[in-house]
């Protein structure tokens, strides 16, 4: 009979601790266990946490007792070796703990610890309850009503120690994520827009309130508010765009003007979502026509792909480089390929946004 095997288990945790921590694996885990893999582990007094192994080894740990892992939570590694070197170089080239490495990689999503706090997914729906177990169901109907949950109260509710499986289970099928996702996830911009109150978009009505405007010697600023907004709003019978406040005010109509209107229930002043990347420069979102330098620059870029899988592009500041960007982007887009662009300041990467947006 072969005898078996005593393996540990070398843990990246999601704690700012510039080591890693040795598990014991349980001899039925031998045969599942791969670097790569997330594993819940105790950590600290009844705290369970989620890390990744990066290595499994004979080695025991000679300075403290190992505790188990607890449990698997995945069948295939989810980072690979390059991915863990990576992270190491970071932390050693910026003198940051592994731990917060890794913390800052991660989805949080990945990272299930005893206090983790979930919540039911915005795009949850009923129907998908029909395929879940009665468990799953159970922590459903509490988020229901208590709106979020941590680990530790889903593992009292449902009286078992190893929640974490079940609660990868919902994420995995979109049904909840974590309260940390949820306020990582990207914020719609809103701006202030004014609109008619919908029992005057007729044109019967709009004469009408045109002409007590005008009869009203005290109403003019509110009479060059409302004909101001017909204008922008590109106003037709039973329908009306809303009308970007800023846009009224820059244009001379006061705030006192809109409020006033308001408080007679002929506008309504709202909030509504906008792009971000919304800009008045029409110019800068337009492919732009390259000068002579920038054609020769990427010609030569072109060319240098033939040989080789990098090309160094290099220009001060206003040079153009960014046009360029835009050209090769929208040629391997045209491939039906996908490209990946990191760049460091914020400003140009909307600049690149903006210029490819009406070409998506």
């Amino acid at each position: 009979m072969t005898e078996r095997k005593t393996l540990f288990a070398d843990v990246i945790l999601p704690v700012p601790i510039y080591q890693l921590f040795t598990y014991r694996l349980p001899h039925e885990m031998n045969d599942l266990v791969s670097a790569g893999i997330r594993v819940v582990v105790p950590f600290g007094r009844g705290k369970l946490i989620t890390g990744i192994i990066t290595k499994i080894h004979e080695n025991i740990p000679t300075t403290y007792q190992t505790k188990y892992v607890e449990y698997i939570l995945d069948e295939h590694p989810i980072i690979t070796k390059n991915q863990f070197q990576f992270w190491e170089w970071i932390s050693q080239y910026y003198m940051a703990p592994i731990g917060d490495v890794m913390n800052a990689a991660m989805p949080s999503n990945f990272k299930l610890a005893s206090e983790t706090k979930i919540v039911l997914h915005p795009d949850f729906e009923l129907n998908q309850v029909q395929q879940l177990n009665e468990r799953q169901i159970e922590i459903i109907d509490v988020l229901e009503v208590k709106e979020s949950l941590d680990l530790k109260e889903i593992s009292e509710l449902l009286n078992i120690k190893t929640v974490h499986p079940i609660v990868k289970s919902l994420i995995d099928l979109n049904i909840i994520l974590s309260l940390e996702e949820l306020n990582e996830k990207f914020t719609p911009k809103t701006a202030l827009f004014v609109e008619f109150s919908s029992d005057l978009l007729t044109d019967k009505k709009i004469e009408a309130l045109i002409s007590d405007l005008e009869n009203n010697p005290r109403a003019k600023k509110q009479l060059e508010a409302v004909l101001l907004l017909l204008t922008e709003g590109d106003y037709k019978e039973n329908n009306f765009t809303p009308v970007l406040r800023k846009t009224l005010e820059e244009k001379g109509v006061s705030i006192s003007s809109l409020n006033t209107l308001e408080k007679n229930q002929i506008i309504i002043q709202r909030k509504y979502e906008i792009s971000r990347f919304n800009n008045s420069n029409k110019d800068l979102k337009a492919f732009k026509t390259l000068a002579p330098s920038q054609l020769t620059a990427l010609n030569e870029i072109k060319d240098s792909f033939k040989k080789y899988t990098v090309s160094l592009l290099h220009g001060v500041t206003g040079s153009g480089k960014t046009e360029i960007y835009v050209e090769l982007i929208k040629e391997q887009i045209e491939k039906g390929k996908q490209v990946l662009f990191i760049l460091p300041e914020i400003a140009l990467t909307t600049q690149l946004i903006q210029r490819l947006s009406n070409y998506f």
